[in-house]
């Protein structure tokens, strides 16, 4: 059974190196863009966008490799989820309200094109609030979920056999799953971050708690995983008489996964790593505010860095896992190890 501990330390190297190379605060792709945000943005909007007329020092706020990383909302976007943000805070709106107004608009002006959702997208997010851990990576007795889960589509990976080996392993793995939830729409599609959302108030550490829980779950998705892929090397080793799975044994985790906890405007970025069984759990960073328009432009720079690392490291690991899968005549060879 795994456990759960939490640190006060910093975040250890290997994660904080997520963001080197692109600082939090580049999150606009020139100078040239910051003059069209001033003046489309209209009087409001004039108020809101003043520190894009700063004359800051060099790529400080701009960037001409931005649209590298992905598109930047134009500002009527951030107006509407500026005006949304403040309606919820200053009346108390709930918990769903929140997740449907700001922080759906926020994912949506980071993730999604600009001209909507396209049938070919690789990386999306989704509301996951009935989402329920499955019993077998359950670390505690308690079943925590969370709000929403952002994750890659392997239906749109140029490999077949990726798809080919997920289907196998989804006739072995709790409940048909390849994830630690039972959420239908995610039953092919592996979550990469998981966002777990609170009111100011509602205390960080029953937030910290949830995401202890359903992250520990992660992990221990990710640990099966490695276990049924041992398991096929062996089993194939036998029935082929073979000895040329030993490199299988090594294969290990990754380096570390990240998560987002939000408490109405503030956004925070939360980093979990593995240690044998146990899962540690590192404290926050500050991700970005939907008070302020520069927040919301660093939270959607942050978000799109989230989706590179998904996209460029987490599923380059489990992409050459499944890759590698030990397959006998010609096809994915997948046990279960009950």
């Amino acid at each position: 059974m795994a456990c759960i501990a939490s640190t006060p330390y910093h975040i250890p190297q290997s994660p904080t190196n997520l963001f080197n190379g692109s600082p939090l605060v580049r999150y606009l792709n020139s100078a040239n863009v910051a003059t069209d945000l001033h003046s489309r943005a209209g009087y409001q909007g004039l108020r809101q966008l003043r520190w894009v007329k700063v004359k800051p020092p060099r790529n400080i706020f701009f960037s001409d490799d931005r649209d590298d990383l992905g598109h930047t909302p134009p500002p009527e976007v951030i107006q509407t989820i500026l005006h949304q943000a403040r309606e919820c805070s200053e009346r108390g709106h709930s918990e769903a309200s929140w997740n449907v107004e700001v922080h759906h608009l926020v994912l949506k002006a980071a993730l999604r094109p600009l001209q909507g959702p396209q049938s070919s997208q690789f990386f999306d997010f989704l509301l996951s609030t009935t989402a329920s851990i499955l019993p077998d990576y359950q670390a505690t007795s308690a079943s925590k979920k969370v709000d929403f889960c952002m994750y890659i589509d392997p239906q749109h990976d140029e490999s077949a056999q990726i798809r080919e080996t997920i289907l196998a392993l989804m006739n072995v793995l709790p409940m048909g799953m390849f994830n630690h939830t039972d959420l239908l729409p995610l039953s092919d599609r592996p979550i990469a971050v998981s966002i777990e959302t609170k009111k100011t108030g509602e205390g960080w550490d029953n937030a910290r708690l949830q995401m202890e829980v359903w992250m520990a779950a992660h992990w221990q998705f990710l640990r099966k995983v490695l276990q049924l892929h041992r398991l096929a090397a062996a089993a194939v080793s036998s029935l082929e008489q073979t000895v040329g799975f030993n490199s299988y044994e090594a294969r290990k985790l990754p380096q570390f996964l990240p998560g987002i906890i939000i408490q109405e405007h503030g956004w925070y970025l939360i980093i979990t790593t593995s240690e044998g069984e146990k899962t540690i759990f590192w404290h926050k960073e500050n991700f970005g505010q939907t008070s302020k328009s520069k927040g919301i432009y660093t939270i959607i720079h942050n978000l799109q860095l989230l989706r590179k690392w998904a996209q460029e490291v987490y599923w380059e690991w489990m992409r050459e896992l499944l890759l590698s899968w030990p397959r006998h005549s010609e096809k994915v060879f997948a046990v279960a190890d009950y």
